[in-house]
């Protein structure tokens, strides 16, 4: 008696992976979080300390709640004494990591820029180690990913740019804008929270730890570090809050590939050009195109004055009254840095 055959039972369909970092949902096909860049292949990362109880007193601060961790830290809000009560963001390591939490804190200090949320200072108890860190409510831009505006990216990159300028002015890089780290204030400030990476221009250091998606193909090989390193972490940004996920990096050892937008997500012809341009390869046109060094009220080398050329289409917003007040004090651009986006500014004029 000849045997039946049996049909050969269907595979079962794929479903969507859970972030462990942020909790963003992604394909099943996919390897890194598509909002945060973190590996979807590991297992959930879990602090390395138990987090404290509200009303624990660290030196003159106290805790008021636990924030959700993020990456290999806890978070807690805090209340100073020290500055009448205000209330702070706390980030708790292990003492182990004292070391880089004293180094960004001596490279921050020094940097007077309202874009940048600067930690105050540090504190050492029973084996953890805590750096106080100014806390402003807003939005994080993590949560705009996917559902951000043409406009909105075009007015977040030109304050991002901005800010990029005082630091090289200073001679340091940021490297990597993850939208974790960015914050959108209430009158539509965008402020960088995190400058874990911050290093100094030609430092060679250790291999960065960088949020894969934001950080540009060099980063990920030894050389030197330049500021169209920068450029490219600008328009990864960019292009995620865009296009709803992060830059595919697979491969990117081997040879890097700048990214396609169509059909994922269908721009604008000058802003799919001016991200282009910021995307592309070390030494190509990245590196040919400049934001000032030197943030001036004609911004991105054009004699053109910012409120007039980069948001004539909202002219209303606030984030015209923060340009026009903080750069009327200081004297136009004389020279360009080698940082991208240049073109950002006549997008919608």
């Amino acid at each position: 008696m000849n045997a039946v055959s049996q049909p050969a039972s269907l595979p079962l369909p794929l479903t969507d992976i859970a972030c462990p970092e942020c909790g963003q949902a992604n394909p099943a096909e996919e390897v890194y979080c598509t909002a945060c860049g973190a590996s979807l292949q590991s297992e959930p990362s879990q602090p390395p300390l138990t987090p404290l109880a509200p009303g624990t007193l660290l030196g003159e601060t106290y805790i008021v709640e636990t924030v959700e961790p993020l990456g290999r830290e806890n978070r807690y809000l805090a209340v100073d004494t020290t500055a009448a009560e205000v209330t702070v963001l706390l980030r708790e390591r292990t003492s182990e990591d004292a070391e880089s939490f004293q180094t960004l804190l001596e490279r921050t200090t020094e940097l007077k820029h309202p874009a940048f949320l600067i930690p105050d200072r540090l504190i050492a108890q029973d084996e953890r180690t805590y750096l106080i860190c100014p806390r402003v409510p807003g939005l994080r831009l993590s949560e705009r990913v996917g559902r951000t505006s043409e406009r909105e990216a075009v007015s977040w990159g030109v304050q991002l740019c901005q800010a990029l300028g005082f630091l090289h002015r200073r001679e340091l890089l940021c490297v990597e804008l993850p939208p974790e780290g960015l914050l959108l204030d209430k009158e539509g400030r965008v402020r960088v929270t995190q400058l874990d990476l911050l290093v100094a221009k030609g430092e060679m250091a250790e291999p960065l730890r960088v949020t894969d998606g934001y950080a540009a193909p060099e980063v990920y090989k030894s050389g030197d570090l330049s500021e169209s390193t920068d450029v490219f972490a600008v328009g990864a940004l960019l292009y995620t809050l865009l296009v709803g996920r992060r830059l595919p990096i697979e491969g990117w050892l081997v040879q890097y590939e700048p990214p396609v937008f169509y059909p994922e997500k269908v721009l604008s012809p000058n802003l799919e050009r001016v991200l282009l341009t910021g995307l592309a390869g070390r030494g190509g046109r990245r590196s040919k195109a400049g934001i000032p060094s030197d943030s001036g009220p004609f911004l991105f080398g054009q004699r053109r004055p910012v409120a007039a050329s980069m948001f004539a289409t909202s002219r209303s917003s606030s984030a015209i009254r923060w340009a026009n007040t903080s750069l009327a004090v200081v004297r136009p651009v004389t020279r360009c840095v080698s940082v991208s986006f240049s073109a950002l500014s006549s997008l919608t004029a």
